[in-house]
């Protein structure tokens, strides 16, 4: 034999959905809390008055302040992201850490050590250029690191237009030498052809080229001698033209190596930057979170009812005939947790706490992880509600109650305080108003 239900199973019981029942909404819990006359008559479609929907509109407008802040800060979440994920590419893991000392307020720290990672970049750029140029001349390499190592980045920018132009004075000699080195050829090209000339029969090339013999005597012997200067002076270019070209090929190297050094500065300087940004926009973001939310540190947002970007679905659960939107939904630490606003309250009312703790039991239900509490954000701060047995019990019992009262066809009775009932909505239209 099995001994009596529990209370909790006999409210689970009893708060069941059967067919043709209507669906209880979170709010209705909170409203009927807060009133069993006011729940009813706000359900038969009595109007609010004209003071309790100027405080709804009031209400209202701070809700769309508050999902836009929620807007606002995944907006800066992202940002932060996405400039991390790219000083990431350069700096690896530093970049992670130039961004939490942002965020811990160490910006001193974070500025140092940015820094040191701008200048252990050169080092390194400077170490690759002794090693690739070791051949080079030593003066002139010595002076390349000193103007690289240099703090003044006009120094070395300086340097970099300085190698640019040696390389390109270096390619000219290189083409006069070429062409010096041209001219000579031909010319001697053009002596051994009249030399040429003058050792076949004058009648064969009398039509083309004037007698050598018009020179004068001596004539062959001078044009051996242009012959031999000509190719002296040719080969003399052609092997200065040799040494320009590699002198221009190596200050070319020399000077691409230079400015790749440098680039690879920039890029470690602007990840560094980027990685610096990415903590100022998250320190902001949570800033915002923790004042403009009142949601803990650390909390990541998943959802927010009025949100463009993290819109908050309408959550169902079909055992119970329960459907509810939460204000917030908030990741912290493995846990789902629904939050409730109510900004213009001064503290949590009854009314709060039912509406959050039947969040709960939606969360739990539909999204498979038991929050330990839900949040009330009112106007001095949160709240934590918590969600235990007893709540669930609390919640189980407020649907069946919730449900009861919604299917009766009069009026129940008012259950409001008399200073509830005095500034209640749909006072105007209540059958029996609770009196001082």
């Amino acid at each position: 034999m099995t001994g009596p239900l529990s209370p909790l199973e006999v409210a689970e019981e009893k708060a069941r959905h059967r067919k043709g029942q209507p669906y209880i909404k979170a709010s209705q819990l909170g409203e009927l809390s807060y009133c069993e006359l006011q729940g009813w008559l706000t359900s038969q479609g009595f109007e609010r008055s004209q003071q309790a929907q100027a405080r709804m509109a009031v209400g209202d407008v701070k809700h769309q302040q508050l999902s836009q802040a929620a807007d606002d800060i995944l907006d800066l979440q992202q940002k932060a992201q996405s400039g991390l994920g790219q000083a990431r590419n350069q700096l690896g893991a530093k970049a992670d850490a130039l961004a939490q000392l942002v965020q811990k307020g160490d910006l001193m720290g974070a500025q140092a050590l940015a820094q040191q990672l701008s200048e252990a970049e050169l080092q390194k750029g400077v170490e690759a250029l002794g090693a690739r140029f070791s051949k080079a001349d030593p003066q002139s390499l010595q002076k390349i690191r000193e103007a690289l190592l240099s703090p003044d980045p006009k120094q070395r920018a300086y340097l970099s237009d300085q190698l640019a132009q040696a390389a390109r004075k270096a390619q000219g000699q290189a083409q006069q030498q070429q062409i010096l080195f041209a001219v000579l050829l031909a010319v001697a090209v053009a002596l051994l052809g009249l030399i040429f000339f003058s050792a076949v029969p004058a009648s064969s090339y009398a039509p083309l080229v004037p007698p050598v013999a018009a020179l004068g005597e001596g004539a062959n012997a001078i044009l051996w001698i242009g012959v031999i200067l000509a190719s002296g002076g040719a080969v003399y270019f052609w092997t200065q033209s040799q040494k320009a070209q590699t002198n221009a090929r190596q200050s070319q190297e020399m000077a691409a190596a230079v400015k790749e050094t440098l680039t690879t500065q920039n890029r470690t300087q602007q990840a560094a930057r980027s990685a610096l940004t990415a903590g100022a926009l998250t320190q902001e973001a949570s800033r915002k979170q923790t004042q403009d939310l009142k949601l803990p540190p650390g909390a990541q947002l998943l959802a927010a009812d009025g949100s463009r970007a993290i819109p908050q679905d309408l959550i169902t659960n079909r055992l119970y005939g329960l459907v509810g939107r939460p204000d917030k939904l908030i990741k912290y630490g493995d846990y789902l947790i629904p939050v409730e606003e109510k900004p213009k309250a001064p503290r949590v009312y009854n009314s709060h706490r039912i509406q959050a703790q039947a969040y709960c039991l939606l969360v739990e239900l539909e999204r498979g992880v038991t929050p330990p509490y839900a949040l009330v954000i009112t106007r001095d701060g949160a709240t934590e509600i918590p969600w235990n047995t007893s709540a669930r019990l609390q919640v189980l019992r407020a649907i069946s109650r919730a449900r009861d009262i919604l299917a009766l066809q009069t009026p129940p009775v008012a259950t409001a305080s008399a200073a509830q009932c005095k500034v209640c909505g749909v006072r105007k239209d209540c059958p029996t108003p609770v009196e001082a």
